[in-house]
Order: structure tokens, then C-alpha cells, then sequence
């Protein structure tokens, strides 16, 4: 696997027109991403524990990919002004 797969499935999380584009033709939007066939056969499958074991094993490449959603502020109520 390669980080080209973990990228491919970022993008389609954050462009719906590529998720619409993918859900109507999968082989083309895989072809022109430029996903290795393993990577391709992987998504076809339709497998999610072994993409998901595909992703992780990336992660834990050179390539890893880490995103932190940090949230901050008070939710407390407190009115000190």
C-alpha cells in the first residue's frame, strides 16, 4: 500500500465532488488518481478492516499522516468578565 491510497481516501472525505464522482465510476476516479492496481483492488473489495489495516500500515511509514482536531475554550458557563 502506499501513502497515495491514505491521500486518495482523505481527498474523497473532504471533496464531495470527487466522493459523487467516485460513487458513479469508482474505476475511473481510481485510474486517474493514479492508485496502484493493489491499491484499486483493495477499494473494490470493499473490505474495510483490510483498508483499514492498509491505512494503518501506512501510517506507520514514513508518510504518516496525523491529524489532531484540538478543541478549546471553556464550556464550564462561567461568567467571570
Amino acid at each position: 500500500m502506499s501513502a497515495a491510497l491514505t491521500d486518495f481516501l482523505l481527498e474523497l472525505v473532504q471533496n464531495p465532488e470527487k466522493a459523487e464522482a467516485f460513487r458513479k465510476d469508482p474505476n475511473k476516479v481510481m485510474a486517474e488518481a493514479g492508485l496502484s492496481e493493489e491499491d484499486q483492488k483493495l477499494l473494490r473489495s470493499g473490505d474495510p478492516q483490510a483498508i483499514r489495516a492498509a491505512i494503518d500500515k501506512d501510517r506507520l511509514g514514513d508518510s504518516y499522516i496525523t491529524i489532531i482536531y484540538l478543541s478549546t475554550g471553556s464550556e464550564s458557563g462561567s461568567d467571570d468578565e
